[in-house]
């Protein structure tokens, strides 16, 4: 296989080990099945490779995880990977892969994490990565997506992590009514998205932990919605144009451990109910915009390490 698609291996590992002479599973970077003897994972990570992937690699019908990061891979991929219906990881972070996300995702069942960080992919967010039903982490940072978010962006019936900040995502946040979501992480920061924090998209979030939009332009007043996430430990809303007052229902979110507010349009205090956030470590509110001084209830926080509430002169 290997000459077929290696197009560079500097450090010879793929050229000195790979042989017809030895069983493939004994082959640096290929795990077998124990009983079967069939190749059920592909771990080339960081051997600086330079290749495509070949259609052929969809002839592994037992192979449930292929990892390629930090190569030099490149092309688009194949549609022959299609038939590997055994697939529960495909992390391709850090190569250079280019075109679209192929629709053939969708048909693989088992697929529990897609990792294409720091590629070249682009074209929109596809609608039908959000009903694949065993997708629970989507990581595709750093790359060339534009466009609307997909309306069904928080109707997954499975997603944990949803990655997709440094690319050139536009439009509104999509609204969303959900009974239940898994959600922990919504990364969405340095992209082109604007208009308001949607209020339904923070109901019934009991899992979320991690909500990072900076570096946008959003506009309007904070959701009371998100003071319900109860455990929310990650808040980084700053570089936008939010306004309206910071509410008292800050104090709500006593899991708190990060809040970057700063370069936004609040107005009015700092609420004193944020000395409630007995978690909070730092807490980042350069030229907000607020008035007055940071409240004394915030001196009570033992666990605080880092105040910024400079304003403009």
């Amino acid at each position: 296989m290997r000459e077929h698609f290696i197009t560079l291996d500097p450090n010879n590992v793929l050229a000195s080990n790979w042989s017809s002479s030895t069983s493939v599973c004994n082959w640096i970077g290929v795990t077998c099945g124990s009983s079967h003897r069939r190749v059920t994972a592909l771990n080339l990570s960081g051997m600086a490779l330079d290749a495509t992937i070949p259609p052929h690699l969809g002839n592994l019908s037992f192979l449930s995880r292929l990892h390629l990061p930090n190569n030099s891979f490149h092309g688009t991929l194949p549609a022959d990977l299609a038939g590997l219906r055994r697939l529960t990881i495909i992390n391709l972070r850090f190569n250079k892969f280019t075109g679209s996300i192929p629709s053939w995702f969708e048909f693989l069942p088992k697929l529990e994490y897609l990792l294409l960080r720091g590629n070249s992919f682009s074209g929109t967010v596809p609608h039908f990565l959000f009903n694949m039903t065993s997708l629970q982490s989507l990581e595709l940072s750093e790359n060339k997506f534009w466009g609307p978010l997909p309306s069904s962006i928080f109707l997954s019936p499975s997603l944990k992590y949803l990655y997709l900040p440094n690319n050139q995502l536009s439009g509104d946040i999509p609204s969303a009514i959900i009974d239940s979501s898994l959600l922990q992480d919504i990364i969405l920061y340095r992209n082109n998205l604007s208009g308001q924090l949607p209020e339904r998209i923070f109901h019934h979030r009991p899992n979320l932990e991690e909500l990072y939009v900076s570096w946008n332009a959003l506009s309007g007043e904070l959701p009371l919605s998100l003071f319900d996430c109860k455990q929310l430990q990650y808040l980084y809303l700053s570089n936008n144009t939010l306004g309206g007052n910071i509410p008292s229902a800050i104090g709500n979110l006593t899991s708190l451990k990060q809040i970057y507010l700063g370069f936004n349009k609040f107005r009015g205090a700092i609420p004193n109910e944020i000395g409630n956030l007995r978690s909070l470590e730092i807490m980042n509110l350069p030229f907000a915009n607020v008035s007055g001084n940071s409240p004394p209830s915030i001196f009570n926080i033992s666990t605080l390490q880092e105040i910024d509430a400079s304003q403009q002169a």
